[in-house]
């Protein structure tokens, strides 16, 4: 793990990955896998999050990503790379029926744009221009700039040892539950139906086990998340695409949407010990799922 966070470093510096890995003594397929893994930034194949703190600072990830940006390329034509800021395995994911979405470019639109991939009930149309959706989250992330009163909530609530359900786990359950739910529904099933059923009540009494069995999570000085909560909105405005989707997979656990908008907020454990579900205004139309420090909110922001 050190080798691969120093890999990290030497991109965010601005080394390419052949002179990483002459310096590191790794093969160039190593550090571009590593470089490229989802795991040092707190996501799994799929989307959800680890259980273990992601290794590598989201802001060392976030300047790596944007210096590999500047010279990657892809496929035969060397085209750049895209970045989709919510996609590519981030948080974004369909609210009426929970897939993640993809990010796409049509040739015959010449936008970018996140896509359903089935395309369910919520949705009028399959694709949703990325800017209409990005942002919405830049509108959230400036939001979170405390006032006077926010500042106030949170630091009365980072005063008391945040007490509250293991969130991961019930994120990975939940991610579970909703693919073994699906499968139900499928015309034809893999599986007996029998033990369809039977792995869906395991999985809702693990829930009702989690809910109920609440860790301590690590305290975070007041100053500190005050002043991480003041500057996202710039980070979002000033960073790359790559930093972008750094940015908000550091923050979003998961982000609903439905058609063009998003819907439904659940920030990530660091983002709640950091007051994010306190700092966000009532004028901001969604549905904002979290930890205040106290106890767990869901409310109509």
């Amino acid at each position: 793990m050190p080798t691969a966070v120093r890999a990290y470093e030497l991109s965010a510096a601005g080394a390419r990955d052949g002179e990483i890995a002459a310096e590191l003594g790794m093969t160039l397929w190593t550090v571009r896998g590593i470089l490229r893994s989802d795991l040092y930034v707190g996501r799994l194949a799929d989307g959800t999050p680890t259980r273990f703190p992601a290794p590598v600072d989201p802001v060392i990830v976030e300047h790596a990503r944007a210096q590999r940006a500047r010279w990657a390329r892809s496929g035969h034509a060397g085209r750049r790379q895209r970045t989709y800021p919510l996609t590519n395995r981030g948080p974004l994911v369909c609210d009426h029926c929970g897939r993640f979405l993809k990010g796409a470019f049509p040739l015959d639109r010449q936008i970018q744009v996140y896509r359903h991939p089935e395309r369910c009930g919520g949705w009028e149309k399959a694709d949703t221009p990325a800017a209409i959706l990005d942002a919405q989250v830049a509108a959230l992330l400036r939001g979170a700039a405390p006032n006077h009163e926010s500042a106030a909530r949170i630091r009365r609530a980072l005063a008391v040892p945040s007490v509250m359900p293991d969130r991961l786990a019930i994120h990975r359950v939940d991610a579970r539950l909703r693919s073994v739910a699906m499968e139900l529904a499928a015309p034809e099933q893999l599986r007996p139906v029998r033990q369809i059923l039977d792995e869906l009540q395991t999985l809702r009494a693990q829930r009702v086990g989690l809910e109920a069995t609440p860790i301590r999570a690590d305290a975070v000085p007041a100053d500190e998340a005050l002043e991480w909560l003041s500057s996202l909105g710039k980070l979002w405005d000033d960073t790359t695409e790559d930093g972008r989707r750094a940015l908000a997979i550091a923050i979003f656990s998961r982000l609903g949407a439905i058609d063009r908008r998003i819907t439904s907020v659940e920030a990530t454990p660091d983002a709640e010990r950091r007051g994010l579900v306190l700092a966000l205004p009532a004028a901001l139309n969604v549905t904002m799922v979290g930890d205040t420090g106290f106890e767990p909110v869901t409310s109509r922001m």
